[in-house]
């Protein structure tokens, strides 16, 4: 790039062009949501039914997927682009000027942005007119290529800005499509063509998550679509494949129950169904991000589990099962997801209510078995949410309740590094153990418990009571409710010290956090 292509740049045919984007990524969005209306009506019991039917559902939803992948990365770059302009249009304005001027004194400017003759001259054995004229020359070339060096600055910041918003296309690990693509490339890398006859590619089942991972990263986006509608029972548990790609299987999954009458895993399907409407409240993104009803274990999310940046996932304790409680879980993360919105961090955000271990009835409470069982199920969840091929993992939180906070410390015992940022216990009767047992600072791992959990919080069942922070370390929350104070079922609460708390905790605003009273 040369000075004079900058002073030659059709500037506003890119502003046009950055238009023209920003209403692309407008009807993208405004797509996804005129194709979620469709699907809805597609599906309903009176519906148009039959083969074709089904098919046509089957296309909406793929093409859907790809939509909201892309989109909001298309709307990144549309603003990054509108931002950009702004760049070229000083980095302009100071080529013209460099040109200009150049010409206007008799100097030249070459291809590679070198002025002639230069800011240097020897006036040795001058007449006093002549150097004085050469050192007016020596000076205005020296503003000249001041000016040059500031023409290519300004240009280099907005083509900066653009490549860093186009980068974000490459962290949705699409196939055929990393950062030095062109947007020919991303067209071809989604594009979705039939190849139905073609072989599916073996699914690593047992394989880990950052295993997986790497597998369905080098799948083209053809594959990853066939194998979520063709074997969702396999791709919808996977720790390790892409969120969007389990929503998708997982609800081809449930969608095949709800609707038999006979399926003795109906009831299951329903509250599943009913949950994904809480947590889609007021047009909230919501993934089906775990559905086994044999397993009778299932998880939802509020958020784009694959973009967000900061990633949330709560650990139910006693008495939570999917067909009794997977609607007051979707309402907590859905609360939560609120709450973290109304931090002032703009990255996006996720939180997943997961009911991915048989969490123990009161009888069952007082043994391990539970926690013990449900450790290496919670270790593979966050493994699967923290793994994105060719882009930095989300910032991850957990926060655990009651008896959740038991399998999380069993989680952090066992070989390897737990992948989270920060923990969060909330009414935790103990963990058998101390905050230094999870794989992060112990500063990072926060403790609530409302004024009036006194059974449960208090009851030092499993170990040093968290409560007691001066034995068993980490930061003390405040988790009350106004005038009241807060029981063992209210830290999700609206007006919850816990919930601004946990947040601020979510959102890596650690000092932020408000510490307990008294």
């Amino acid at each position: 790039m040369s000075v004079h292509d900058v002073a030659g740049w059709d500037v506003a045919a890119l502003r046009r062009g950055g238009t023209a984007l920003t209403e692309a990524a407008d009807s993208a969005r405004s797509w996804v949501l005129r194709a979620s209306s469709v699907e809805a009506s597609l599906s309903a019991p009176q519906a148009w039914d039959g083969p074709a039917s089904k098919s046509a559902l089957a296309d909406l939803r793929s093409w859907s997927a790809v939509a909201a992948r892309v989109g909001p990365q298309l709307e990144s770059l549309a603003s990054g682009v509108a931002e950009a302009v702004g760049w070229y249009v000083l980095a302009q304005d100071s080529a013209e000027t460099a040109l200009r001027t150049a010409a206007g004194e008799g100097l030249t400017v070459t291809a590679a942005g070198e002025v002639v003759p230069g800011a240097q001259v020897d006036v040795t054995g001058m007449e006093p007119t002549q150097a004085a004229a050469a050192l007016d020359r020596a000076a205005a070339a020296g503003a000249v290529q001041t000016r040059i060096e500031e023409a290519l600055e300004l240009a280099a910041r907005g083509d900066a800005l653009v490549a860093s918003d186009a980068g974000v296309f490459a962290g949705l690990g699409i196939p055929g499509f990393g950062s030095g693509s062109s947007f020919p490339d991303l067209m071809s890398a989604v594009h979705v063509t039939p190849s139905t006859s073609q072989r599916l590619p073996e699914v690593p089942v047992g394989a880990g998550p950052a295993a997986v991972a790497r597998w369905w990263a080098g799948l083209s986006l053809d594959e990853q679509l066939r194998l979520a509608h063709e074997r969702p029972e396999l791709v919808g548990g996977l720790d390790g494949v892409g969120a969007w790609a389990r929503d998708l299987a997982n609800r081809t999954l449930l969608d095949r129950i709800r609707w038999d009458p006979l399926s003795p895993d109906r009831e299951f399907a329903l509250a599943l169904s009913d949950a994904l409407a809480v947590a889609a409240t007021d047009g909230r993104p919501a993934q089906l991000y775990l559905f086994d009803p044999a397993a009778g274990r299932a998880a939802v999310a509020v958020g784009d589990l694959d973009t967000a940046g900061d990633v949330t996932v709560i650990v139910p304790g006693v008495g939570t099962d999917v067909v009794g409680n997977m609607s007051e879980q979707a309402a907590r993360a859905g609360a939560l997801y609120s709450a973290g919105l109304g931090t002032g961090v703009d990255d996006d955000l996720a939180v997943l209510a997961w009911i991915g271990y048989d969490a123990p009835g009161l009888a069952g409470a007082i043994e391990p078995d539970a926690a013990l069982l449900g450790a290496p199920l919670l270790v593979s969840a966050l493994g699967g949410l923290t793994q994105r091929p060719g882009a930095p993992p989300p910032r991850t939180t957990v926060v655990a309740h009651s008896y959740g906070t038991l399998t999380t410390s069993r989680a952090a015992a066992l070989p390897g590094r737990l992948p989270v940022d920060a923990v969060v216990l909330l009414g935790s009767p103990g963990t058998l153990g101390d905050a230094a047992d999870f794989d992060v600072p112990t500063d990072r791992v926060f403790v609530g418990e409302g004024g009036r959990d006194h059974l449960v919080a208090d009851s030092g069942w499993w170990g040093i009571d968290p409560g007691w922070t001066w034995a068993y370390g980490g930061t003390c929350v405040a988790a009350d409710l106004p005038l009241t104070g807060g029981g063992h079922g209210d830290y999700f609460n609206a007006d919850s010290e816990a919930l601004l708390n946990m947040a601020l905790i979510m959102r890596g605003r650690y000092s932020a956090v408000v510490g307990c009273h008294g």
